[in-house]
């Protein structure tokens, strides 16, 4: 974790941590590639989805970008609900209602 008292904003206009050059040359995005078959080719761009869905790490890539990451449900032991407890002591320094409402 960053120590926060470190922790500076950027300046307005030139800043040597800001990357004004983009991405790196040659890095390339599975969507970018996915649109660049379809529009060379949008007949063979089947039989390359076809192909591609052999492979399983690109499956799965081609999936998340069309669908979204799976959701990651949080659940206790046997799909119960996860209780948290915090003790009276701990509510009680880390309270932030002050009384006056």
């Amino acid at each position: 974790m960053s120590n926060l008292a470190t922790l500076k904003p950027f300046k307005k206009g030139d800043d040597p941590r800001r990357n004004t050059n983009g991405a790196n040359k040659g890095s390339i995005s599975i969507m970018g590639e996915i649109k660049s078959i379809w529009a060379k080719d949008p007949k063979g761009f089947k039989k390359w989805v076809k192909a591609a869905m052999k492979d399983k790490m690109l499956r799965r890539e081609i999936i998340q970008q069309v669908d979204g990451k799976p959701v990651q449900p949080i659940a206790g032991v046997q799909d119960k609900p996860i209780v948290i407890q915090v003790s009276e002591a701990i509510a009680k320094k880390n309270d932030t209602n002050t009384g006056t409402e």
